[in-house]
């Protein structure tokens, strides 16, 4: 998980804009990083994905590049 593991971090833009997303998620980043660490606040392992139930993840997203998950939300 990066930075933050362990540690949820909340924050929302007002009318986002390509321009504001970067600061949007810095911020969430940085606010995560003050919060007090809890164990839970972790996203489950991927061999654990399965019992998720239908519908709630695609295996197909991890052949996707971090590059092009990026252009989609700009």
């Amino acid at each position: 998980m990066g930075e933050g593991g362990g540690r949820l971090g909340f924050s929302y833009p007002f009318g986002p804009t390509p321009d504001s997303l970067v600061p949007f998620t810095e911020r969430t980043v940085e606010l995560a990083g003050q919060a007090d660490f809890d164990p839970f606040y972790v996203l489950p392992p991927a061999e654990r994905l399965d019992t998720l139930g239908p519908g709630l993840f695609d295996r197909e997203l991890s052949n996707i590049s971090e590059k092009e998950k990026i252009g989609h939300v700009k």
